[in-house]
């Protein structure tokens, strides 16, 4: 059973960022280097989840608190994120992290997109 939630939650990463290709998006986000997680943490009272990676956090949005990044539901792609980052942070694999230029979630850099390497 494990194995078919891991092909679905594959398969909502993919349908997450291929509804992002072909838009305006791109020119609204900053991608940071590959980094590993160090830290995967969620929401104590919400849908949200953060994390924290090995490299300097990347912060276009100017956000009061860097430390790490930050992902909410309802936002698009919020669940396809959370299980690239789990798969990344289970597995120590390397992730570009996309975030937002104007969007901050609970202070921290709003994720857009994960890309697993």
């Amino acid at each position: 059973m494990r194995s078919l939630s891991c092909q679905v939650n594959l398969a909502l990463l993919l349908v997450g960022v291929m509804s992002t290709m072909g838009t305006g998006a791109h020119a609204q986000t900053t991608t940071a280097e590959p980094n590993t997680i160090l830290r995967l943490g969620t929401g104590w009272n919400s849908d949200a989840f953060g994390i924290q990676v090995n490299r300097p956090i990347v912060n276009p949005a100017n956000c009061s608190v860097a430390d790490g990044y930050m992902s909410e539901a309802p936002h698009n792609g919020h669940k396809a994120h959370y299980a690239a980052a789990l798969m990344a942070f289970a597995t120590g694999r390397q992730l570009y992290v996309t975030v937002s230029n104007t969007i901050c979630v609970h202070g921290r850099p709003a994720i857009i997109g994960l890309q697993v390497v």
